[in-house]
């Protein structure tokens, strides 16, 4: 799953990079500093949690736990090994029907298979504390679209359609080094402070942003 989830962003890192360039690009919708908080109460599911771990070697550096509600999905993630100071955030790559996917669900099954009704959106953003952890928390609400950016690559968005069944990869994205006056791009949009694409992908900066780790969260 590794090798197929870090496919999957670089894939999407290459067509960002092309849409980035036409005149027609849609931004993500940053109109708010957080997914969707509407909705019902959680079911009494619980917490599911799974390992975080680097996409370079597989390394674990923190846990990642999911609450599927009633009409919701909860999103913490914790982890280790970042730069003091550093900016990072969170994204969800969204299966809503992960048994459509050609063998695990992978890049094809986002960009090209619009059985599974896939989606990738923004969950939240953050800044390591001295000791280089860092702390995610976010929600998203079933049948809302916000965070997604899939019109970006001209496919429809679809959000998490069923809060219990969705297959869920969350992956942490460095946004380098916090530079003044950018943070808040640098925790809310997909490109904020580094280099490679335009501004509507977030203010570019000197940085270099790169998705270091990831949690693969399988539904119900």
């Amino acid at each position: 799953m590794r090798n197929s989830i870090k496919a999957l962003f670089a894939i999407t890192a290459l067509a960002l990079c092309t849409v980035a360039c036409s005149d027609s690009a849609l931004g993500p919708d940053t109109s708010g500093t957080g997914p969707d908080t509407s909705g019902g109460p959680a079911a009494p599911s619980g917490w599911a949690t799974v390992d975080v771990v680097t996409f370079e070697d597989g390394a674990i550096v923190g846990s990642s736990g999911i609450w599927r509600g009633l009409r919701d999905v909860n999103v913490k993630l914790d982890a280790q090994g970042f730069a003091p100071g550093e900016a990072a955030t969170l994204w969800a790559v969204v299966f809503n029907d992960a048994s459509a996917c050609v063998g695990e669900c992978d890049d094809p099954d986002l960009f090209a298979n619009g059985d599974t009704m896939a989606d990738l959106m923004y969950v939240a953003g953050a800044i390591a504390d001295g000791q280089g952890r860092i702390r995610f928390a976010g929600r998203l609400g079933e049948g809302s679209t916000r965070g997604t950016i899939m019109p970006l690559f001209g496919l429809p968005p679809y959000g998490v359609l069923d809060a219990d069944l969705s297959e869920i990869h969350l992956v942490v994205r460095s946004h380098g080094p916090s530079i003044p006056g950018l943070v808040g791009e640098q925790t809310s949009t997909f490109n904020g402070g580094c280099t490679g694409f335009g501004a509507e992908f977030g203010m570019p900066g000197p940085n270099d942003c790169v998705d270091v780790y990831y949690a693969s969260h399988y539904g119900n």
